[in-house]
């Protein structure tokens, strides 16, 4: 596999991950931080964390934060950017995928990192190439939940494989009191509200740039933004009805199948959308119809505002 460089801060200025600088050095703005407040010390768990640049986020706000990635390059990379908070065990890191077999296969898009996954026809969207890695996994049951606890927000960014873990969510008596995901199926939603979140936000993500951090390309990284009742969705910082929330998607998103995960959809037949460049094959069951937007969806479980007077009266 060819390692990526990456630079920090600067324009232009190839890195080596294994030379990017730790926590304190190339940090984004403090104006442009995450906002929240009552952190005291709750996990915060990041599932699909690429190079740190959500993570740091949650540190900075005073989390803890488990951080799970299984591109080595970039777990190599957020071990040198946070080996002090490492070894004060703020932030550990699991550079493994959530998959539900022990070992899967990591397609590692060679022009855009964040667009890897497990799945082939989303690691190699839009005839990109890949690289191709088998890499070590864990599951939410069997392994992180019951090691770490359960999270007080689980972030989902994993290019695909979001419903896997939603999936395996559903067997775990205790649930995040928050919860976000990728907008790549309706049937997210479904499964969301099944497992107790009965409120939703609809959150556009392209204005999230982690500025200090750069691709090869000199292209800022993407972080998630804020989360919980700090995340600012279409109907700004109101929750809203599974129903309102999935009728907000579908005026936003091409729907190719209203029924289908991304994992039945990328061995379906080929649908194709029309984009600005080219006529492509479709990556997801749901895609936006701005090529320039894309969104998460945020959830809240109906325990949370109990938790959190708990926690408050602490």
């Amino acid at each position: 596999m060819k390692a990526q460089t990456w630079c920090i801060s600067a324009p232009g200025t190839a890195m080596d991950p294994s030379k990017i600088p730790s926590q304190g050095m190339g940090v984004e703005p403090s104006s442009k931080r995450l906002r929240i407040s009552g952190a005291g010390g709750r996990l915060v768990m990041d599932i699909g964390a690429n190079f740190g640049q959500s993570s740091e986020r949650y540190l900075e706000a005073g989390f803890k934060v488990v951080a799970v990635e299984p591109n080595p390059v970039a777990a190599q990379a957020i071990r040198a950017r946070f080996a002090d908070l490492m070894s004060n065990h703020k932030l550990v890191l699991e550079e493994k995928a959530v998959w539900d077999t022990p070992e899967v296969k990591l397609y590692i898009n060679k022009e855009d990192s964040e667009w890897s996954s497990c799945f082939h026809s989303v690691g190699s969207r839009y005839d990109t190439e890949a690289d191709e890695l088998d890499v070590e996994s864990t599951s939410l049951l069997a392994a992180l939940f019951k090691k770490y606890g359960t999270p007080w927000y689980l972030k989902l960014d994993t290019e695909g494989a979001d419903g896997i873990i939603l999936q395996q969510l559903s067997k775990l008596s205790s649930k995040p009191p928050f919860l976000s995901f990728e907008l790549n199926s309706l049937t997210y939603l479904e499964q969301a509200a099944a497992q107790g979140y009965e409120e939703f936000k609809v959150v556009p993500q392209s204005h999230h740039k982690a500025k200090h951090l750069l691709d090869e390309h000199g292209r800022p990284l993407t972080h998630a933004g804020e989360f919980g009742e700090d995340a600012v969705g279409l109907s700004g910082k109101s929750w809203i009805s599974q129903g309102d929330a999935t009728s907000l998607c579908r005026r936003l998103c091409l729907v190719h199948d209203e029924h289908a995960d991304v994992q039945s959809f990328a061995t379906g037949p080929p649908r194709y959308v029309d984009r600005d460049f080219a006529t492509l094959r479709a990556c997801f069951p749901v895609e936006s119809k701005n090529d320039e937007e894309w969104y998460d969806i945020h959830c809240r479980h109906r325990t949370a505002l109990q938790e959190s007077g708990q926690a408050a009266n602490s």
